[in-house]
């Protein structure tokens, strides 16, 4: 893999656990998005994969 993507993996993981935290806090999605620059989608996925691990 190259060094590239290996960096947006790791960016990418970094995003997806701060969304977590940010859901556990009860902060909206729009919110999420904005700070995370994830999309909406892979917050949606993740928040449905995170409460079924519950």
């Amino acid at each position: 893999m190259k060094k590239s993507r290996k960096m947006k993996k790791g960016r990418h993981e970094q995003a997806m656990e701060m969304a977590k935290e940010m859901i556990d806090k009860g902060i909206g999605m729009s919110k999420i998005v904005e700070e995370t620059k994830l999309t909406e989608e892979d917050v949606t996925k993740a928040k449905d994969k995170w409460v079924d691990q519950s």
